[in-house]
């Protein structure tokens, strides 16, 4: 993600997911009183029809799929020799920005993965945790900006 088009490539994908919660928190709270409205950290995707890839974790999927894909092309495809490390084990620091990009990317995936699995098991969970594994996701990748290798 180092070059101009990676991170527009990113940029785009949270604005993209950005655009579909503001649009989808309007439309619940038009749709509910007021004192009733909660916010979701995830919306279903309503498909009309029967599409086979219509699916409620629609958008925990999509975050899952492009946060390994980032994952994989920091780590592994975009570095020169397709390592992040050296034979010591130690982390060279033409690396360090791509670990840093990887480590976001991590978080949203942890972020989704939690989300899944606790809507699909039906676990109890303390109240607003999914919101606050996803408002430290999104606190993870400010700090790494602004604390960015250069």
């Amino acid at each position: 993600m180092g070059t101009f088009e990676g991170h527009l490539a990113h940029g785009i994908g949270l604005m993209a997911i950005g655009l579909w919660h503001v649009l989808n928190t309007a439309r619940n709270y038009a749709r509910s009183a007021p004192e009733q409205f909660e916010s979701r950290p995830w919306f279903v995707a309503n498909a009309h029809g029967s599409s086979r890839f219509a699916t409620k974790y629609m958008e925990l999927y999509v975050i899952m799929l492009f946060a390994t894909v980032s994952i994989v092309m920091e780590l592994f495809v975009s570095p020169d020799r397709h390592r992040p490390w050296d034979s010591d084990w130690s982390i060279p620091l033409s690396h360090m920005n791509s670990l840093e990009h990887a480590a976001i990317a991590i978080f949203f995936f942890l972020y989704a993965l939690v989300a899944l699995v606790v809507d699909k098991s039906q676990v109890q969970t303390p109240r607003g945790l999914v919101h606050a594994l996803g408002a430290l996701a999104f606190a993870q990748e400010l700090f790494l900006f602004h604390f960015h290798s250069t």
